[in-house]
């Protein structure tokens, strides 16, 4: 029961677009990984 939920969660997660939070964080580490957004 649990590691369907998880799992479910973990696929609604990966599938769901991006919010503009995470891509700014994304594209931050991406151009200055030593920034620590995260």
């Amino acid at each position: 029961m649990m590691a369907k939920k998880k799992s479910g969660i973990l696929i609604s997660t990966s599938s769901a677009p991006l919010h503009p939070q995470q891509i700014f964080d994304t594209t931050a580490n991406i151009l200055n990984p030593s920034t620590g957004f995260d």
